[in-house]
Parts: C-alpha cells; structure tokens; sequence
C-alpha cells in the first residue's frame, strides 16, 4: 500500500516537474486546481494511513513490551523460588550435621557410657550404704544393750555371755596360730586376706577382728564377704568391749531399778553416735548384695550391664591395676569407696582418657569438664555430711567427758 502511494506521489511530482513548459503554452486555471485538489487529497489520504500505521507500531510495542515485562517477571520469580528453597535445605543440612555431630560428641568420650553406669551405679549404691550403716548401727546398740526376749542379742544375758559369745564367734572364724597354742580356740580359722590387686595374703598372726587395719586398707576398698564376721566382732571388739546386757524382767519397777533403766538409756544414746559412724565406715567397705544386677539404663559398649561389670570395665584402663585376673577385679561386689575410687581414677590414672583428650572437640572436652564437676560435687556434698558426723561425735565425747567430771 505505501509502495502504491510512494509511486503516486513521485508521478504526480514528474507531472508537476513537466507542467510548466507545457502551461507556457496554454494556461488552463481550473485544470490547475483540479490538480492541486487531487494532490492534496493524496497527501491527506498518505498521512492518514502513516498515522494509522504509527499507531499500530506503537500499540504493538507496547504490547510486546508488556509481554516480555510479564515474561522477565515470571522468570525472575521462579529464579527466586529456587534460590529459597536452596536457602531453606542448606539451612536444614547444616542444623541436621550440627545434630548429628551433637549425638555422635554425646555418644563419645570417657563421659558416654561410662558416665552414665557409673552415675547410675552411684546412685544404686547410695541409697544400700545409708540402709546398710542404720543396720549396722542398730545392730551394735542391741548388742549394748542386750535386746529381748524375743530376739536376744548374744549379750541378753548380761557381760558373762557377752564375752563367751564373743570367743566363740572369734574361734569360728578369726584364730590364729597362737589362739590354738594358748588353748583357746581349737584350730586356725583365720582367712588371709588375698584378693586381686593385693601384692599377697596378709599373714594370719594377727586375729582380723583385732586389726582395723583390715577394714580401712583391704585392696580396692572392698571387705571380702569371709572377712564380714571378723570386721563386725571388731566393731563390738573395739567400741562395746563390755556390753550392759539387758536388764532382769521387772527389774525397772523399783526407784533404783528405774534410776539403772535412765542410766542404760543415756549410755547408749551415746554409744549410738561412734556406732553410727563406724558402722558407716563398715557399710562404704561392704559390696552390694545388687553389685551384680543389671542397671536399668545403663551400658558399656552393647546391652546393660551390673554395676561390677562397669567397675571391672573402667579398672582395666586405670594405670597400675594390672592385667585382670580370672575372676575380674572385684570378684566380691563393689562397694560406695570401690565405685568412688574406681570413678576418681578413671579420670585422673587413665591414660586412654588423658590421650584422647587431646583430640577431643571443644564439645566433647567441655562436658567432661561438666562430668569432673558434677563428681566433685557430690565428693564436696560426702565430704560436708562427714564433717557434721565429725562434729557430733566431738560434741558427744566432750558430753561424755562432762558427766564424768560430775559424777567424781
């Protein structure tokens, strides 16, 4: 079409280019203005469709151009979905590693397994030794006192019996050599007192249930249960050597009887505060009647395991224990001052622990820390129930002390 009207143009041109040689000769005024008329007519019609023609470019760009805006948009955004979502699983790769690398720190280490027995072990053997000390306790003021009827201690029958008593249980299983020569006792009974991780039997000269020694420095803090009778006659030996014995029925109904009933009354509750704390010292020594039962939640390596398996398992990397003999180191049980001494050294004399350290993320060293601390307190929370024992058997013996120097 543009081509059409170019072409009429540029004819009409040559036409007016020619006309005026040719008008020259014959004018003619209203063919002239015939052809202005046209001409113009052409140029109106020229510009119309150019206009028009302009007009659809224009619409047509700017239909181009908002598609392709749309188009970039929609790119954009789902570039964007993209990125968040990479965004999203970086972030939830690293909290699933720092996860991950949390349980394999918690699962690794001195602190693991082994801290969980043997805090669960401690806690098992707490709760016996404080039952165990009140038996021993109680058992020692009936043999001060004498008991009933019903159940007569040995020194029911008044100090007499309390010493033939005392003999015989020393016969049966604490004679030594020179028992058997003086006449008193029949045969040796005397056990000697090896046990692994001793450097050997200690030499039965010397009746155990007169040494205390073999209560406070038996190998790995444990009484062996054929060396239990000979350290509770030392008990009775040492600290209730002349029992009152009880008292004849209706002996407290006269003034004087009921006088003799107060003073037996005052001298036991004062006997009760040394009872007391040996007794103690007996039952920290004394393996557990559960040492070997499984502890519910607790594990070395695989499956649970007793509170004697974990202390032979934590023994074996202890500097100085030695090979472990056949029997295991604690083939009696473990006692409270075994679990104590074997969780102590477990840290400080173990030297897989001491190298491994080295490699430990700050993690890992940083909750053994939080584990060494947690056992000192506890030793800090003995060591202050001690004292108050301490204090009290002062304050009884000074009591004692004071009546004494009434009475004289």
């Amino acid at each position: 079409m543009c081509r059409k009207i170019l072409m009429g143009t540029a004819l009409v041109s040559i036409l007016f280019t020619a006309a005026p040689g040719i008008a020259m000769a014959s004018y003619d005024p209203a063919v002239q203005q015939a052809v202005i008329a046209a001409n113009r007519s052409i140029t109106s019609a020229v510009n119309q469709n150019a206009s028009t023609i302009s007009s659809s470019l224009q619409t047509d760009l700017r239909l181009l151009s908002g598609q392709n805006t749309l188009n970039s948009k929609g790119v954009i955004q789902a570039l964007s979905n993209i990125a968040t979502e990479q965004d999203n699983r970086a972030v939830e790769l690293k909290i699933e590693q720092a996860t991950l690398n949390a349980e394999n720190q918690a699962s690794s280490g001195t602190s693991a397994c082994n801290m969980i027995t043997g805090t669960l072990a401690g806690q098992a053997i707490n709760a016996q030794v404080a039952q165990a000390q009140e038996q021993g306790t109680d058992a020692e003021l009936a043999w001060e006192m004498g008991g009933d009827k019903t159940t007569p201690s040995p020194s029911y029958n008044g100090q007499a019996s309390a010493v033939d008593s005392l003999i015989a249980a020393h016969c049966q299983n604490s004679a030594t050599e020179q028992d058997v020569e003086e006449g008193l006792c029949p045969a040796v009974t005397a056990p000697a007192s090896s046990q692994p991780g001793a450097a050997g039997a200690v030499s039965n000269t010397v009746p155990p249930d007169v040494d205390g020694g073999r209560m406070i420095n038996q190998p790995n803090d444990v009484i062996p249960a054929n060396m239990m009778p000979s350290m509770k006659q030392f008990m009775a030996l040492a600290f209730n050597p002349n029992p009152m014995g009880a008292m004849p029925p209706g002996g407290a109904t006269s003034q004087s009887g009921k006088q003799e009933a107060y003073d037996r009354l005052v001298a036991a509750a004062q006997a009760s505060i040394p009872d007391s704390v040996v007794a103690g010292v007996l039952a920290a020594r004394t393996p557990l009647p559960d040492s070997n039962q499984q502890i519910q939640g607790g594990s070395v390596g695989a499956g649970p395991v007793s509170v004697t398996q974990w202390a032979n398992g934590t023994e074996q990397q202890i500097a100085g224990a030695g090979a472990e003999p056949a029997g295991g180191y604690f083939p009696n049980g473990v006692s409270e001052d075994a679990w104590i001494t074997v969780r102590a050294d477990g840290w400080y004399m173990n030297p897989d622990w001491s190298i491994a350290l080295n490699g430990y993320s700050e993690t890992q060293a940083v909750k053994d820390l939080a584990m060494i601390s947690s056992f000192r307190a506890f030793l800090q929370n003995k060591q202050y129930h001690q004292g108050e024992k301490e204090l009290l058997l002062l304050a009884s013996i000074d009591r004692s002390l004071q009546t004494l120097v009434h009475m004289h």
